[in-house]
């Protein structure tokens, strides 16, 4: 069994930017993107699955029927209240009929499975590093919190203080995304591996 999420790649110069400001905030943030092993994302949906394969598959079977997602970029946002008692900052998306559609299928067809008690296996790990019981909470419960119109499109940045501010940087009003990946989580919900 494994943790997955079905995700958009942003663009090469979104990605960019994100990793950037992932960049800035290293020291109070618990990771930081890069394009190697956390890459910058957008959640479509995220889940426990033991048929990787079948995931996959519909994975592209979605992906080929959508075809590119185009989302306007909304700004710089930081989650309130704090997750995992960390103040985490976004690259916030608009919500779009397209994406929700998208994310509505994927639910109805990922082959995912309720875990009472999810295992930190399921989750790419450095060494003897603990996943955030928080974490394993919402890649269980992502469904019911971000599931049925209540998707809001974001690039995770990473965690600083509360008062930080980071909103100083130009971003693209628009992106497109040619195809829905899937990848399989690390702690924070971070994009570790692809792997489909």
């Amino acid at each position: 069994m494994i943790a997955i999420n079905a995700v958009l790649l942003p663009s090469p110069q979104l990605s960019h930017i994100a990793i950037d400001l992932s960049n800035r905030i290293k020291n109070t943030s618990p990771f930081t993107l890069n394009i190697v092993d956390r890459l910058p994302h957008i959640s479509l949906v995220m889940g426990y699955t033991d048929d990787t394969i079948s995931a996959i598959s519909a994975i592209r079977k979605i992906s080929k029927k959508t075809g590119p997602i185009e989302l306007r970029v909304a700004g710089i946002h930081r989650y309130e209240p704090s997750f995992a008692g960390k103040y985490f900052f976004e690259i916030r998306l608009e919500t779009s009929k397209k994406i929700l559609d998208v994310q509505n299928e994927l639910l109805k067809t990922l082959p995912l499975v309720r875990v009472e008690h999810p295992s930190q296996e399921a989750f790419i790990r450095d060494g003897d590093e603990i996943i955030d019981p928080a974490v394993l909470d919402y890649v269980g419960n992502f469904k019911n919190r971000s599931g049925d119109e209540n998707l809001v499109p974001h690039i995770t940045i990473g965690a600083a203080e509360k008062d930080s501010s980071i909103d100083d940087v130009k971003l693209p009003s628009t992106i497109t995304i040619p195809q829905i990946t899937l990848c399989q989580l690390g702690n924070y919900c971070t994009c570790r591996n692809i792997i489909g």
